[in-house]
């Protein structure tokens, strides 16, 4: 993050030991990123296109997605977003952070780890 990005985002205002909380807290996120994505083998074998199975509602951080073909997947980057569809179409692909959701109707695509 430039000195510039740091300031736009209000962190001067921060305590240094706020900073050392919120670096913290980075450095905790970011490993849990990279366990996500070597986890899948840091990419996907192939592409698998089903639908959700039932409602979806969106993602808010640790969102687990149950899939119409019966696998189970977990987004593994924070991102929050929200759209309600029933049983979108479901693409999973391989991508350089791993394996990547895109769901019908949502422009952005989310990291996500096969649990089942």
């Amino acid at each position: 993050m430039s000195a510039r990005e740091f300031k736009a985002a209000g962190l001067d205002k921060l305590s240094a030991n706020e900073i050392r909380a919120l670096n913290k807290w980075l450095g905790k996120f970011a490993l849990q990123i990279r366990r996500a994505a070597s986890s899948s083998g840091g990419r996907c074998a192939n592409v698998i296109e089903t639908q959700i199975d039932g409602d979806f509602e969106g993602w808010d951080g640790e969102t687990v997605f149950r899939l119409a073909n019966g696998q189970i997947w977990q987004q593994a980057e924070y991102a929050y977003m929200y759209h309600y569809a029933y049983r979108p179409e479901v693409m999973i692909f391989p991508s350089s952070g791993g394996c990547k959701m895109k769901i019908e109707g949502v422009s952005d695509s989310i990291l996500v780890k096969r649990l089942r």
